[in-house]
């Protein structure tokens, strides 16, 4: 079985590059870069990571009816080696 978590660090190396990158792109338009305080860093994190799960949860195998949830089982079923 495949480890598919993905570790904190890797989180937070993705969110640097990603701020690092939009402060590129400000200073090549002539803008001021991204500047934080404590708060803003905060509800900055926050937004980010309410983007990501949600991004996540619509991506994720969401069974609602009957029909699907029964699909699953099947699919299961079939992973499992059985025919």
């Amino acid at each position: 079985m495949k480890n598919t978590d993905i570790k904190p660090g890797t989180v937070a190396r993705l969110m640097i590059l990603i701020l690092l990158l939009v402060n590129q792109a400000l200073i090549m338009l002539g803008m001021p870069p991204v500047e934080f305080v404590e708060e803003e860093l905060y509800n900055t994190l926050s937004t980010f990571l309410t983007v990501i799960w949600s991004m996540w949860a619509a991506w994720k195998n969401n069974s609602v009816t009957s029909a699907a949830i029964q699909a699953d089982e099947y699919m299961k079923y079939l992973k499992e080696g059985g025919i």
